[in-house]
């Protein structure tokens, strides 16, 4: 797991966005993420780390 809050991203459906928060959840992270065009998204590691990348 490589990103940090302020991060600038891009993910697979909901676009370009930068990360808000990061809180620790066992052995996930929860990720807050505000995108230019959907909002903002809580979304969880496991699941997102797969679509989502620096930019």
């Amino acid at each position: 797991f490589n990103f940090k809050k302020g991060d600038y991203v891009e993910h697979t459906k909901f676009g370009k966005g930068i990360i808000l928060e990061i809180t620790p959840v066992g052995n996930d992270y929860h990720l807050q993420i505000a995108f230019d065009e959907v909002g903002t998204k809580n979304l969880m590691a496991a699941y997102a780390v797969d679509k989502l990348k620096k930019i």
